[in-house]
């Protein structure tokens, strides 16, 4: 299934939370692949936050290997995404 799903938010309203929630629902319904997600944050806190919950999500879960193909995920922030993207 591909989903699309915009939070827009004040800073300290939860939106890296939700994010996360988000994202670690869609990996454990195995409904997203690791390396296929695109998460994007405008700091780079709020993305390194929400790689690690995802991988240590993963790895409380014993799937070590989608922790590792988690690495070839597109989670950043909006420049070093689209930076990223335009590189490929």
């Amino acid at each position: 299934m591909s989903r699309i799903e915009i939070v827009s938010a004040s800073a300290g309203s939860g939106k890296t939370y939700r994010l996360a929630k988000t994202l670690r629902q869609s990996l454990e319904s195995e409904q997203a692949r690791p390396e296929a997600i695109v998460a994007v944050t405008f700091t780079t806190k709020a993305a390194a936050e929400l790689q690690e919950r995802a991988r240590r999500f993963l790895i409380e879960k014993g799937r070590f290997e989608d922790a590792q193909r988690l690495r070839a995920s597109r989670m950043g922030t909006v420049n070093s995404v689209c930076g990223r993207l335009l590189r490929e």
